[in-house]
């Protein structure tokens, strides 16, 4: 049946109606079921009432912000109000209030926005799968980084964590480069490039301890670290007593001691004490029930440490032994050493000595003085300060004689063997020695030296000795070099006088006749007086210069194959030059002669006496006829020949000048 438009009330019940198209203008009501196979589509409604269950099978759309699934979930984008309450299954209820009751456990893969301060009465868990974010802050967030592990984070960092273990790590993880060993990683402070610390803070007025204790089980707190506000000290605890203090002062006591360093109070224990103010550092130990001994143990090879140096509570010190030895004795070693405050019973008065090591006798010992002048017996090396600043040393050979001074070292610092430094023997103005070495016979042509020597495996020790000679009783000085010839006995080889001569295989200058400031006398048969040796070898160089004044004024030269002896000669040092033109004249005053010399008489030889050179050529004769020096000695005059040889030249040319003539007048006349 078919309506095209129908006006009537209703619709009979008891009819089957099928329309391709329904319009319901007013009300319309279905006393049975409706069945649509299309879309039913509501346009303007606002409410829908329905006493019975509406069912969607495919889920139902409301607006844009709701979505009701077939499966039963509910999807809401905007604000969901429900007037009663909201029940989910059976675990979650939320009111119209909102609050919300949960009896199982809720799984978010994200929380934002929930405040949480009211709630109450949560009986279930509330899982987190990685953290729990600061709102507006995402740098900030308490984190279950992993397995059994928490962590704080700020800044994006973690800045505390747990980990599986237990173990507590406070500060930047991982930014030290390391981890703590194992063992000591319950709680690790760490940190980058930066200090890092730990703080304990209390009211200033509050002088509370603040303290780290260690404990077991049978005490909490056997070990302490403890700091005192009252008295600004740190205190170290073991097995529940106090064992070291640092006061405020910064004063060390061991053992117990509560106040400073003074030896007075009730210090028990070994003290250590440094005063800013007077600059005294104190160290030592104290009982306020009796005497204390301070000792110091060692140990070699792993072996048990014993007793190696004691101070007693007499302040004496005891080396290598715990006890004996002379009641005065203040040091007393083993057997070996004893350093004693006096020994009066061997020492004239008021030289005592102030420490005497001895070697197992009261004749063999090393006496330290407060003074000297040898008033100490027996087989001893005696060293004294006398008041002078000097420090002595004697030793003597029969224990009946008082020992003689061996060596000195002076107040300025000069070492001295064999006698006193004396101001009769000071230093000069230009050279202040350090070591000297002298012999204090006093009586002429006394030697004061130094000997070196060096010994060979089978006995035969070379041996050079320089020595100083004193030949007069005046100031004149010689230096003596003395050496060990091959058959072992010694010979002077050189010496330098007082007036600075040196001497080479003689001990004067004046040997022969005349002297110098370099005398060498040698055997000529076996070796040369002076050799000097050109190792380049590859030009001339000079062997010899001599020089006057401030100009050379001749020269010793060799080359490679020869040698030449050469005077000034150069124009620039010459003037007021004439032409010699009595050049035979001169040469016929001289009168060449052939002799011999009285010490040579088998040698024949040509030459001039020089008085009868000096009317020709003045200038190559040195010295006077017939001359004696001062004390009476031959004084020979002396001859350079080669001063001749201008005038030799001049006569030369003035007989070639003649002999041109004479040929020319020969050839004139031959021609006429």
């Amino acid at each position: 049946m078919t309506f095209t438009k129908i006006t009537a009330a209703g619709i009979g019940t008891t009819e089957s109606v099928t329309l391709d198209g329904l319009s319901v203008i007013n009300n319309g009501s279905f006393g049975g079921n409706l069945t649509v196979g299309g879309v039913l589509t509501y346009e303007d409604v606002t409410n829908v009432d329905s006493v019975g269950l509406i069912t969607a099978r495919n889920g139902i759309v409301v607006g844009s912000g709701i979505t009701l699934s077939k499966d039963g979930d509910i999807f809401a984008t905007g604000i969901t109000t429900i007037s009663e309450n909201l029940k989910v299954g059976s675990g979650v209820t939320i009111s119209p209030d909102g609050d919300g009751f949960f009896t199982g456990v809720i799984t978010a893969t994200s929380y934002s926005g929930i405040d949480l301060s009211d709630v109450t009465g949560a009986t279930g868990d509330f899982s987190i799968a990685d953290k729990i974010v600061h709102t507006g802050d995402t740098d900030t967030a308490i984190r279950f980084s992993g397995a059994d592990t928490v962590t704080v984070e700020t800044g994006g960092s973690s800045r505390f964590k747990i980990d599986s273990s237990g173990n507590v790590t406070i500060g930047n993880d991982g930014d030290s480069g390391s981890n703590p060993s194992s063992g000591y990683d319950e709680l690790c402070i760490e940190g980058g490039n930066e200090h890092i610390g730990m703080c304990f803070l209390s009211p200033a007025a509050n002088n509370v301890d603040q303290t780290i204790a260690f404990g077991d089980s049978n005490n909490n707190q056997s070990g302490r670290i403890r700091y005192q506000h009252s008295q600004d000290a740190f205190s170290f605890d073991t097995a529940g007593s106090e064992r070291l203090r640092i006061d405020s002062k910064g004063q060390l006591s061991s053992g117990g001691s509560t106040t400073a360093f003074d030896g007075t109070s009730s210090l028990n224990g070994l003290q250590m004490y440094y005063e800013t103010d007077s600059g005294l550092a104190s160290f030592g130990s104290y009982s306020s029930g009796g005497s204390t001994n301070l000792l110091f143990y060692t140990n070699s090879g792993g072996s048990a440490a014993t007793e190696k140096l004691r101070i007693n509570s007499s302040g004496k010190l005891f080396v290598g032994t715990t006890s004996g030895g002379d009641a005065s004795a203040t040091i007393r070693t083993k057997q070996l050493v004893s350093i004693d405050s006096s020994y009066s019973d061997y020492i004239n008065a008021p030289y005592e000595a102030q420490v005497t090591i001895n070697s197992g006798g009261q004749n063999k010992r090393i006496a330290i003085l407060n003074s000297w002048d040898g008033q100490i017996h027996g087989n001893t090396i005696g060293m004294a300060y006398d008041g002078g600043y000097n420090m002595f040393f004697a030793t003597n050979a029969d224990t009946n004689d008082r020992p003689v001074e061996r060596f000195r070292i002076g107040s300025s610092g000069i070492c001295e063997a064999n006698n006193s430094i004396s101001s009769t023997y000071s230093s000069t103005s230009s050279i202040t020695p350090h070591l000297r070495a002298r012999n204090p016979n006093g009586t002429d042509n006394i030697y004061g030296g130094i000997q070196l020597r060096a010994d060979r495996g089978n006995g035969a020790a070379a041996i050079f000795n320089i020595a100083c000679l004193n030949s007069s009783t005046s100031y004149e000085s010689t230096l003596i070099f003395q050496s060990r010839n091959t058959n072992g006995n010694f010979s002077e080889k050189m010496r330098i006088d007082s007036q600075g001569k040196l001497l080479h295989g003689c001990t004067s200058a004046t040997g022969g006749t005349s002297e110098g400031n370099i005398t060498i006398e040698f055997p000529g048969n076996s070796r040369n007086a002076i050799k000097t040796r050109d190792l380049d070898n590859n030009s001339t160089v000079n062997h010899m210069v001599f020089v006057s004044g401030s100009s050379a004024v001749g020269t010793i030269t060799g080359t490679t194959g020869q040698a030449f002896y050469n005077n000034l000669s150069d124009y620039r040092s010459k003037e007021n030059d004439v032409k010699i033109t009595d050049g035979i004249e001169k040469i016929k005053l001289l009168r060449p002669i052939r002799f011999n010399y009285k010490v040579d008489k088998d040698t024949l030889c040509d030459g001039f006496f020089a008085h009868e050179v000096t009317p020709a050529v003045p200038t190559a004769v040195t010295g006077e006829k017939d001359a004696v020096d001062s004390e009476g000695k031959f004084s020979p005059q002396m001859l350079d020949t080669g001063k001749i040889i201008p005038l030799l030249t001049a006569a030369l040319q003035e007989s070639i000048t003649k002999i041109e003539t004479l040929e020319s007048e020969v050839a004139a006349l031959k021609s006429s």
